[in-house]
């Protein structure tokens, strides 16, 4: 039983650090609006995304 805990515990913790991974390594905000909920400041131009 103890050991379930800790393999429970060590999966939840897994997780959490890959799903905070993934946002920490975005390369931006995805919307003009997202950026300005977030940093809590008017969004006053957006500059055009490079084609790839």
């Amino acid at each position: 039983m103890p050991s379930m805990l800790l393999v429970i515990l060590f999966a939840a913790f897994t997780a959490l650090c890959v799903g905070l991974i993934r946002i920490f390594l975005r390369p931006g905000f995805t919307t003009p609006a997202s950026a300005g909920r977030t940093l809590e400041l008017p969004v006053l131009a957006v500059a055009p995304m490079k084609a790839r």
